[in-house]
């Protein structure tokens, strides 16, 4: 096995430290209990799936070590196996070894790679979301922290009331280039179903790129 630092990965530009942020919780209502307090039973509630953590060594002895990183990849959807994952990384290089972390919808893996000539392309240009068999992932150097990946959710724009027909196809084409988000300056984005009503998260670099959207929307 190839020992990374990833210290000394200089082509990623490290991250600020994030400023702290309040979670909002949303208030919870108590039903009205029309049984009496002799019958009153206690109403079970479903125990949280467990996080589960493996890994997975492949024996791949690279051939250039100045092109291996050790990156952390978000946004994996959990209905991948651990070998549907491995193929489908095939196409940013050769896996050396890879850490596995499931978290209900998604799973989250921790890569030492060989990273090919395109997807050494996309990480030196800094790009936050990479295609991975036609999803757009999110991938960070793995030596940071959760504040530091979460300092890239820091400027964000939600649109409400999103139509059926947007899809991550169509926001995240086979050439992402041609993505109708990149004018507008979105590092990444994410559509999401809450309480019935679809949602478009979309995150920005900066304060700076996040008010030119506001300004565009309100014209």
């Amino acid at each position: 096995m190839v020992k990374q630092d990833p210290k000394d990965d200089v082509s990623r530009p490290t991250s600020p430290s994030p400023l702290e942020k309040k979670r909002k919780t949303a208030p919870v209502s108590k039903a009205k209990n029309s049984q009496s307090p002799s019958k009153t039973t206690k109403k079970q509630t479903a125990a949280p799936l467990p996080k589960t953590i493996s890994t997975v060594m492949t024996g791949y002895e690279p051939m250039n070590k100045d092109l291996v990183r050790k990156i952390t990849v978000y946004d994996i959807p959990s209905t991948w196996s651990q070998l549907d994952t491995l193929n489908h990384l095939k196409a940013w290089g050769q896996v050396v070894a890879i850490k596995f972390k499931s978290q209900q919808k998604y799973v989250t893996v921790t890569v030492l790679i060989e990273l090919n000539q395109e997807a050494t392309r996309l990480w030196n240009d800094g790009v936050w979301t990479a295609p991975l068999t036609g999803l757009p992932v999110r991938w960070f150097l793995a030596n940071w922290d959760l504040k530091q990946r979460k300092e890239w959710e820091r400027f964000q724009a939600v649109l409400k009331g999103v139509p059926a027909s947007v899809t991550t196809a169509t926001l995240y084409p086979d050439n992402p280039a041609y993505s109708v988000l990149v004018p507008t300056g979105c590092k990444a984005f994410k559509l999401i179903q809450d309480r019935g009503t679809r949602k478009l998260i979309t995150y920005y670099e900066s304060w700076a790129d996040l008010e030119k959207v506001i300004e565009t929307l309100r014209r």
